[in-house]
């Protein structure tokens, strides 16, 4: 469960097709959407993953989102989309979602 401030949560994604993982690596643009419960926006850069069981080069399709202060400022349904451009080619991935629980205070 994600609450309310919370700070350093790490989101992270392998980008696929129907055939497995894309190698990203070549990417220019690697963003991540956020779209929080009162329907304002936010938008980061991402980055390539760095878990020790990743390359860290993209070529896995992994990316990662590290969340800051005021990220996750708002309790309800955050969605999310990520947004990349490889070569001559730009797209959306599908979209997700996640819940953000209260604090007690």
């Amino acid at each position: 469960m994600i609450h309310v401030d919370s700070v350093g949560t790490i989101f992270r994604w392998t980008i696929r097709d129907k055939d497995g993982p894309i190698n990203v690596s070549s990417a220019s643009l690697k963003r991540v959407k956020f779209l929080k419960p009162d329907g304002s926006q936010l938008e980061y850069d991402l980055v390539f993953s760095t878990d020790p069981l990743d390359t860290g080069t993209g070529s896995d399709g992994r990316v990662e989102y590290v969340t800051i202060i005021n990220d996750i400022d708002q309790e309800g349904k955050f969605e999310w989309q990520l947004k990349l451009t490889i070569n001559t080619w730009t797209d959306h991935t599908s979209k997700g979602m996640f819940v953000v629980d209260s604090i007690l205070f």
